[in-house]
């Protein structure tokens, strides 16, 4: 149980110590997936699926914004600025992958949306961690008393 408590530690303090480093990390390979990847099979991978989703879940449209789509294999393959999932109704004759008004396509970028999502969440996350290291250590303590007074 100490191993397990000292291990989880030691992995807030790297959590901590390296956020900006993963912060630029996935930063730069999200935009990547998003301006390479995302339609490299004509938009029927895994990754233009996976975006599709979470411009639907989200309401967003690219990684930092629509603009994202500009110079990338999307741009190349159809000459449109944003795929059909960052319009707000699909449907509308509006929604022509080159109309960029902001009551036609979501302006904001998936990843400001995701973080949102996340900051949202995190004083849950932090109580529960919290707890959860609380009852380790309580068990650590009584297992102590207990080794000390049969021992």
């Amino acid at each position: 149980m100490l191993a397990l408590f000292i291990c989880e530690m030691v992995a807030a303090v790297v959590v901590l110590a390296f956020a900006d480093v993963a912060d630029s990390i996935i930063k730069d390979k999200g935009l990547q997936s998003i301006k390479k990847t995302y339609y490299e099979n004509d938009g029927k991978g895994l990754a233009a699926e996976s975006w599709d989703a979470i411009m639907k879940k989200f309401n967003c449209c690219g990684f930092f914004g629509y603009e994202d789509f500009v110079n990338s294999t999307f741009f190349a393959k159809t000459g449109l600025k944003y795929p059909k999932t960052c319009c707000k109704n699909p449907t509308l004759m509006d929604c022509n992958g080159q109309t960029t008004s902001d009551q036609v396509i979501y302006t904001q970028g998936c990843f400001p949306a995701i973080l949102k999502e996340v900051k949202k969440n995190s004083m849950a996350l932090g109580i529960t961690a919290a707890v959860i290291t609380g009852w380790e250590l309580s068990s650590i303590i009584v297992a102590l008393v207990l080794f000390v007074k049969l021992g």
